[in-house]
């Protein structure tokens, strides 16, 4: 740290060392074969997948033309915006299948309307 690693590596190296010091441990090469396979999992690497295409629905215009589209629907009613949020994040998790990518698509559109409208953040 003093050389301006960041924490991790730091600790990461400093595990390292005392595991090769230490007598009988497992090699190095077995640890870092049991971290490759941990990581290699379906769900750890589908969730940021997800909310990837969330962000790049939402920077393409899609997420905003659901909730446009939504808010022709039901926008007059009473409490019409917090029908808008449902109905968009329904027809955005039918598109995506992800409640992450929904989150992060229509939620960064809803919560600027729902100030414009004067909800408090």
């Amino acid at each position: 740290m003093a050389f301006g690693a960041p924490v991790g590596v730091c600790l990461g190296m400093a595990s390292l060392i005392v595991l090769e010091l230490l007598p009988n441990t497992p090699p190095v090469t077995l640890l870092v074969k049991s971290a490759v396979t941990g990581a290699n999992n379906f769900v750890l690497v589908a969730v940021p997948m997800f909310i990837l295409a969330g962000d790049i629905m939402q920077g393409g215009g899609l997420s905003r033309r659901i909730v446009a589209s939504a808010a022709r629907l039901v926008g007059n009613v009473k409490a019409g915006l917090a029908y808008v949020n449902i109905l968009a994040s329904m027809f955005f998790a039918a598109i995506s299948g992800s409640s992450p990518a929904t989150v992060a698509a229509i939620g960064s559109n809803m919560v600027p309307e729902m100030e414009k409208r004067g909800y408090d953040r």
